[in-house]
């Protein structure tokens, strides 16, 4: 899993049975996990890009909206 920002975004993530962790992410900042299943909370929902197993995912939200993600 690649998280890339490009606005200021809140991320909670839960990867497998890890302790949850939150992120604030700025423009230009990414993160990657590996993990089986992800739980995230996106607190900009238009302010991140996606790929996870290498596809991306497309038109997660709207900029400032608010959205849960379980992945796969």
């Amino acid at each position: 899993l690649i998280i890339k920002a490009t606005e200021e975004t809140w991320i909670r993530i839960k990867a497998d049975q890890k302790p949850v962790s939150q992120v604030l992410l700025k423009p230009g900042e990414k993160i990657e996990y590996k993990a089986v299943i992800f739980d995230m909370d996106i607190g900009n929902a238009g302010g991140v890009k996606i790929q996870f197993e290498g596809k991306n995912i497309e038109n997660l939200g709207k900029s400032g909206e608010v959205i849960r993600l379980r992945l796969p």
